[in-house]
């Protein structure tokens, strides 16, 4: 139908425009220096379809679907991934790299920043880590900082992107962890030259990114001061 087509394709600009405002959105993204990355330019592509995915019912479901139907390569870019529905997607990207898929996973440096978050993100980031996923944090001090220091310990990397094969893409608003799927939310489900075009912007921040790292007590953490970066630390 034309009018529900236009419709599909005006949440998809506008959501691409809401991750371009954020300074993060490029299909290619220029580096003013090896650790700055700035805003691109993107143009929106044709594409074969778009499927607007309202709340959970509709978007967890054509999630795993998606994941499910990979057959060379899983991108993910995540501020939240934990709880039941991490773990469901984490058992689907361990069996996908054990039949050889590839996987880039991302994730927020601060693993969501509050403690509610990070009981939910921990087992399921050590269940990847255990089966060999290598998960990278996304540096969030070459984003563009503000002059104190408190403007700045709450800088995030919000971004929502799943990309399969190159060929499928979801991207939105919600967040893959138990207590935030309750939310009201929105998906945009593409497939064809969008979904390509969306691909580099995981691969350029997988590339930026350094591996994620701690040590044996995965219940303790503290935060790396310059870089943001997180590490699991034992009892003092």
């Amino acid at each position: 139908m034309p009018m529900l087509t236009k419709i599909y394709r005006l949440v998809f600009i506008a959501l691409l425009a809401s991750l371009t405002a954020c300074g993060r959105f490029a299909a290619v993204p220029t580096l003013i220096s090896p650790a700055h990355p700035t805003l691109g330019i993107f143009n929106v592509p044709q594409t074969e379809r778009y499927e607007l995915l309202i709340d959970k019912t509709a978007i967890f479901p054509k999630l795993y679907e998606t994941l499910n139907s990979a057959e060379h390569k899983i991108q993910i870019e995540i501020f939240l991934l934990g709880g039941t529905i991490g773990s469901t997607i984490a058992d689907i990207l361990i069996a996908k790299q054990q039949n050889g898929v590839q996987i880039q996973l991302v994730v927020d440096s601060k693993l969501g920043a509050l403690d509610s978050f990070k009981d939910q993100i921990i087992p399921t980031l050590k269940k990847l880590k255990e089966h060999g996923i290598t998960i990278k944090a996304f540096p969030v001090n070459v984003l563009p900082q503000d002059p104190t220091l408190i403007s700045n310990i709450g800088i995030i990397n919000h971004m929502k992107l799943v990309i399969v094969d190159e060929s499928k893409a979801m991207f939105g608003g919600m967040n893959f962890v138990d207590t935030e799927a309750d939310n009201r939310d929105y998906m945009v489900y593409t497939e064809g030259p969008a979904a390509k075009a969306l691909s580099p912007i995981i691969a350029k921040d997988w590339q930026l990114s350094p591996d994620l790292k701690w040590k044996e007590n995965y219940n303790k953490y503290s935060f790396h001061s310059q870089a943001f970066s997180p590490i699991l630390t034992e009892e003092p």
